[in-house]
């Protein structure tokens, strides 16, 4: 709640890096995606900086994505699924972390080590291994390819499941060729697959995009063919 209220009164958005999004030559009435939607801070973002886009928000968690879809009753450029997407159809558990019987919700994983690890990484004073716990959540899952979509960008955010919802979409990317935004891992697969798709990685700084990693959050990950266009001094490496 508090970060919907700082959005709307045009304080710095929650997700700085959603700042570049009118800046990235996307048509105005463009099919946007936010996978992992979560409490929908970022679809809200994308709603106000995009105001004649669609946006079809993904959230595994189907508590959240009640909500979600109670909130945006009425607004038909928005739709929300309480899916999860992925490499494979079928179903799936979605593992959400509960710390002294306070869902961390942000945090919930199809991997559980990853839904436990930024807690148990000991980054809240006091924790305590004992006071937490994984609730099981169960959830559908679709591959994007079999969804038969167009999008023009990419909202990734699926704690450490990246990799998995872009195989599943390859030919998607390879079709249609978003612009993502793609949550920063340790693990290089992201950028290895995306790498085979010809994609070049981008950071937000400074209210541009500077091509290769930054130091914040998210990546970004331009078509080859329109990073000249978009990378500050107009340069891809």
């Amino acid at each position: 709640m508090l970060g919907r209220w700082w959005q709307r009164w045009g304080w710095p958005p929650v997700e700085p890096d959603l700042s570049a999004l009118p800046r990235l030559a996307l048509p105005p009435d463009a099919l946007l995606l936010d996978v992992g939607a979560n409490r929908g801070l970022v679809l809200e973002l994308m709603v106000r900086l995009m105001p004649r886009a669609r946006v079809i928000a993904f959230e595994p968690n189907p508590r959240l994505a009640a909500r979600l879809a109670a909130h945006w009753r009425g607004e038909p450029r928005v739709e929300v699924r309480a899916v999860a997407l992925g490499d494979r159809a079928g179903t799936a558990t979605l593992w959400l972390p509960v710390y002294r019987n306070w869902p961390f919700d942000g945090l919930a994983s199809l991997d559980p080590e990853a839904a436990r690890g930024w807690l148990a990484a000991g980054r809240l004073y006091g924790f305590r291994p004992d006071r937490l716990r994984l609730e099981p959540l169960h959830c559908e899952t679709v591959r994007l390819d079999d969804l038969a979509l167009a999008p023009a960008f990419i909202k990734l955010d699926v704690q450490g499941h990246e990799a998995a919802v872009l195989r599943g979409g390859e030919v998607t990317l390879r079709q249609h060729r978003p612009v993502l935004l793609v949550e920063v891992s340790e693990d290089d697969s992201v950028e290895l697959f995306l790498a085979g798709l010809d994609y070049v990685a981008a950071s937000f700084a400074s209210d541009r995009l500077i091509a290769g990693r930054g130091h914040g959050h998210n990546l970004f990950y331009l078509p080859r063919e329109r990073a000249d266009q978009l990378l500050a001094g107009g340069a891809a490496s």
